[in-house]
């Protein structure tokens, strides 16, 4: 029987039945499929940002995007703006996407034989969740220079924990 993983969240103990080296793993691909899920919805508010003023208001394009795939999405985005930054950015974004939950595991060749495949796996996840982090300043920076949206970023610089416009 595999070793449990004990983990505390508030004042709850929970247990799982992982080795460590895979609870650290799912952990990290966890972290870096929550942040596909919050570009996701970036982009879905930035779909009804661009469509909303086409006679459908902005709860309405966004509630049917939110029922189809990044892929779709990324599709129609392209097809809405046609800048080819933006295009380049939403096709790594889908490509590496696609590669954390349908080939990430099997890459990796998991379970892993060692520690240090274990390691290489959990960087590549810590990559590609930043990855994930600033493709949506890169695709809302390529909207706004395409398409004048009324958006603006803040970036939180992380030595003075002061916001800065882009």
């Amino acid at each position: 029987m595999p070793e449990q993983t004990i983990l505390k969240v508030g004042n709850t103990m929970l247990r799982f039945n992982y080795e460590q080296n895979d609870a650290a793993l799912f952990l990290a691909l966890g972290a870096a499929l929550a942040e596909v899920q919050a570009l996701e919805f970036h982009l879905v508010q930035m779909m009804g940002l661009l469509l909303s003023n086409e006679g459908a208001s902005h709860e309405e394009v966004t509630d049917q995007f939110f029922q189809v795939t990044l892929g779709t999405l990324a599709r129609k985005m392209r097809g809405e703006v046609g800048a080819p930054e933006l295009a380049e950015a939403l096709e790594r974004v889908v490509k590496e996407r696609n590669h954390l939950v349908h080939g990430f595991l099997r890459a990796h060749q998991w379970p892993m034989l060692s520690a240090d495949g274990y390691l290489d796996a959990i960087q590549e996840l810590d990559r590609a969740a930043k990855f994930f982090r600033e493709s949506g300043e890169t695709i809302t920076l390529a909207l706004k220079k395409a398409k004048d949206l009324p958006v603006f970023l803040l970036r939180i610089n992380p030595e003075t924990g002061l916001p800065e416009h882009l």
